[in-house]
This record gives structure tokens, C-alpha cells and sequence, in this order.
């Protein structure tokens, strides 16, 4: 009975969002029916104007929108991982890790080398990221997506230093005139979406939304979410406007790490959740506009934008689970100038002002008091000390920390300020000398080193112990 059920829910999660694509085939409007024969062509906003992707000199790779109208992603992991060279980490809910020909990196280390675009405008300012925030864009409704692999600082700015993710949305012209969608999968997932737009001889208007609820595999860990886009675009004699409006609301319960060896193939462990009380709430609003025209021989664009975006989070992952409360208001414009100096050579320059004002407040309800006892820390870390003053260390473990050693060159080295950071800290400790050869003289240590400075160094005498003990506020007063 088992294997049935399982194979009837599989079937149920490929049937149910089959017959609901059929559905929206059936209701959406024929306008565009004409264009059939037409082959479309692939085109990139890579340096902020459309060009052919064979035209483009870095490493970029496109989704389409065919793509993302086949897959019907229940997460944006789902389809920006068809890009070679990504790899979107899914976490609880929403959440995600980004690695783009790198490491998956987290936190603030992400921050500074992953920016995440909508229609070539960065969806938060420089310096006011969350590794997440790639829940904020709509990407189900997404005319293309654009993934740049490698620096791609020149065009926006700083933040990208391992790449960029450029969702596209559609234009009112490139919308159906109607279309409308629902959709259900096993643990009470459920979507609907919805599409409307209207043509005329100078202005578009069109809109798409995307609702969601998610009950969740594991206990207590659903979500609600919504998506709105707004459009409209002016056509004039020898110009363009267009504007949009963007805006995201996430409810979420947050599921918790499970632990064990091995633990996740026991179904009832890999279900539950040891953090029932984490969650994340977190909504994002944003309006662009886009006003192109020629100016001389030149083609002039210039692009306003105003951003606001709130969240909170229990960190369930930190000793003592304190609240992050973050957010930030923000506006600004980007502009370019793009002509053309020769038959096969262009000029595009630029200017982008931003001004923007955040906050970030972490508050914990108490002290922290979960996680291991300080004595057992402390008598287990000294006994490690000791036996590696007695006996030394084996090549194995010599080998591992040389790895260690190294690994955390490059990490430490991620960003320009990352490495001014390090020539500063070497210069002042020995010489810049030092931070250059680092990496040859770490492979130059042997074991008799190790053990020669372990014996001198590793003694009671020369040893200071310190613990920080939380006070309970509750009871001082």
C-alpha cells in the first residue's frame, strides 16, 4: 500500500501542473497567434542594451522564457540552475545559497560577490544584501533570465564579483492578452497565477501575479508568498518610457537542521523540525523606470528606481536564536550613453548615483544558554592541546591543516577590500612579503617543526584560559 500511495502522489505531482498549464493554454488569448512562424531571436541586456548573445564577448548563458513557461519552477533553484556554471542551494522554504563558478558561499561573504538584477536594476543597494533575496524577484513569470559567470563589475557596479543573475520581465507587448493558471501538488502545495495586458498605437499596460502556499514536506515549515509586476511602456515620436513596479510579500516557517548520522534516511527524523518557532517574513517593493532616446549619434537611456524591503528572522542556526530585524530604503539612477566609433566597435559609458539608508538589529530574548557547557569546552580543547604537545601531529593531520591554511588564503582574499584588509594585516604583523610567499612557505613546514614548536609553545605555563559567561538579566533585577 505503501509503494502505491507513493507512486500515486509522483503521479500527481507531474499530472496535476500538466493539466493546469492546459489549462492556461486554453484561456489564454490568441493574439499572438500570427507570430508562430517567427523564430525569436535570443538577445542579452549584459551591458544594459539588447545585443544578439552571439554578439556578446563574456560568459553568459541565458534562460529562456520557453524554459521557464516548461519547467514551472516551485523555486527559483529549479530553473537558474539550468545555466552551466550555477548552482543554487536550496534551503528551507524559499531560502537559498548561491555559488556561480565558485564556492557556495554564505553570509556576508556572498554579499559582496553574487548581485542579483530585475531588468538590469540591482534589487538592493550596495552593502545591504541577504544571502536569500533571490525569493524577492519573480522569477515563475520571467521573460529570460541572465547569468553572467565572472566579474561583472565594469557594468554594475560593485557586488559582482563572482557574477550576476539578470531576471527579465516581460514587457506588456510581450505578454498574453490573458492568461490565468492554477496548479496543486502533494503537501498541500498550491498556485495560481495570473497575466492581463492591453496594446495600443502608443501605450502598453500589463501585469502578472503569482500567488503561493506551500504546506511543506516537514512539520511547521509552510509558507505563503505573493508576487506582484506592474508595467507600462510610452512610445512617442523618437522616444521611449517604460515603468515598473515590482513587489514580493513572503510568509514563512522556517524548518530547522536535522542531526545524526545518516539521519535523514529514517523518514520521521527527516520529516520533523527542532525549530518549530523559526521563521521569516520579509517583503519588497520596487519601482524602475526606463526613458530612451537618441541624442545626436548616440542613444541616451536613463533609469530612476526607488527600492524598499523589510524582513525579520529567528536564527534558529545561532546560540541563543536572536532576531534579525533588517531592511532598507533606497533610490537612485543609472544611466548610459552607447554610439558607435567605428563599423565594428561601440562606446558605452555611464553614471549611476544611489543613495540609500538601512538598518540591521539583532535582539535576543536571553542569555545563551543552549549548546555545550564552557568546562566541557574547555577540558576537551585542553586535552587536545596536550596531546599534540606530547606527541605531535600526524602527517595526515598535518596535510589537513596545511589545507586548512590555504583555503582560508582564498577565502580571506575573496574581494578588493578582503585583500587590502590582508596586505594590511601582514604588513603590520611581518612584511607584504610574507602574505605573497604565505602560500609556499605553509607547503615548506614538516612534522618536526610542528612538533619542536608544540613542545615549547603548547605548555601550562604559557597558557591563559578566559570564559564569558552570560549573567541572567531576569534575576539581576
Amino acid at each position: 500500500m505503501r509503494a502505491d500511495s507513493d507512486r500515486l502522489m509522483s503521479a500527481m505531482r507531474l499530472t496535476l501542473p500538466l493539466i493546469a498549464h492546459v489549462v492556461a493554454l486554453a484561456m489564454t488569448s490568441t493574439a499572438f497567434a500570427g507570430d508562430r512562424d517567427r523564430v525569436e531571436e535570443v538577445v542579452v541586456t549584459a551591458t544594459r542594451t539588447e545585443q544578439q548573445l552571439r554578439d556578446f564577448a563574456g560568459s553568459i548563458s541565458v534562460v529562456s522564457s520557453n524554459d521557464v513557461a516548461l519547467v514551472g519552477a516551485t523555486h527559483h533553484a529549479e530553473i537558474m540552475n539550468r545555466a552551466p556554471g550555477t548552482m543554487i542551494q536550496r534551503n528551507s522554504g524559499e531560502e537559498s545559497l548561491t555559488a556561480i563558478r565558485s564556492p557556495v558561499l554564505t553570509g556576508p561573504g556572498s554579499c559582496g560577490t553574487f548581485l542579483f538584477l530585475e531588468n538590469s536594476i540591482p534589487i538592493r543597494p550596495v552593502g545591504f544584501c541577504n544571502v536569500n533575496e533571490l525569493f524577492e524577484v519573480n522569477s515563475e513569470q520571467a521573460s529570460s533570465i541572465e547569468v553572467l559567470r565572472g566579474p561583472a563589475g565594469v557594468v554594475y557596479g560593485s557586488g559582482a564579483m563572482h557574477g550576476a543573475i539578470n531576471v527579465i520581465q516581460a514587457a506588456p507587448a510581450q505578454m498574453p492578452r490573458s492568461s490565468l493558471s492554477l496548479e496543486g501538488g502533494p503537501d498541500e502545495f498550491y498556485r495560481g497565477r495570473l497575466t492581463l495586458s492591453n496594446t495600443g498605437a502608443a501605450n502598453d499596460f500589463g501585469g502578472a501575479v503569482v500567488a503561493t502556499h506551500d504546506g511543506g514536506w516537514r512539520d511547521h515549515s509552510g509558507l505563503d508568498e505573493q508576487k506582484l509586476n506592474l508595467a507600462m511602456m510610452h512610445r512617442g515620436d523618437d522616444s521611449t518610457l517604460g515603468v515598473q513596479f515590482a513587489g514580493t510579500n513572503l510568509n514563512q516557517e522556517t524548518a530547522g537542521f536535522i542531526q545524526g548520522f545518516e539521519a535523514y534516511k529514517d523518514e520521521n527524523i527527516a520529516k520533523s523540525n527542532a525549530n518549530p518557532e523559526a521563521y521569516r517574513d520579509a517583503y519588497a517593493m520596487r519601482l524602475t523606470a526606463d526613458y530612451t532616446r537618441p541624442l545626436g549619434g548616440a542613444q541616451l537611456s536613463i533609469r530612476p528606481f526607488v527600492r524598499h524591503s523589510r524582513m525579520d528572522f529567528l536564527q534558529h542556526f545561532l546560540i541563543g536564536k536572536p532576531l534579525e530585524e533588517n531592511g532598507q530604503d533606497s533610490l537612485g539612477v543609472a544611466t548610459s550613453l552607447q554610439t558607435v566609433l567605428f563599423a565594428d566597435t561601440q562606446l558605452l559609458a555611464g553614471v549611476d548615483l544611489e543613495y540609500a539608508d538601512g538598518f540591521l538589529k539583532e535582539t535576543q530574548a536571553g542569555p545563551a544558554t543552549d549548546g555545550t557547557p564552557l568546562g566541557e569546552v574547555r577540558d576537551v580543547l585542553l586535552e587536545e592541546l596536550e596531546v599534540v604537545r606530547r606527541d605531535g601531529l600526524a602527517d595526515s593531520e598535518l596535510t589537513k591543516a596545511k589545507a586548512q591554511l590555504k583555503a582560508r588564503l582564498v577565502f580571506d582574499n575573496e574581494s578588493i577590500t578582503d585583500i587590502a584588509h590582508q596586505l594590511g594585516y601582514f604588513a603590520t604583523i611581518a612584511s607584504v612579503d610574507s602574505f605573497l610567499e604565505a602560500p609556499a612557505q605553509i607547503a615548506a613546514v614538516t612534522l618536526e617543526e610542528v612538533s619542536k614548536v608544540a613542545r615549547s609553545v603548547l605548555t601550562a605555563s604559557n597558557r591563559t584560559v578566559g570564559t564569558f559567561e552570560p549573567l541572567d538579566l531576569k534575576s539581576e533585577v
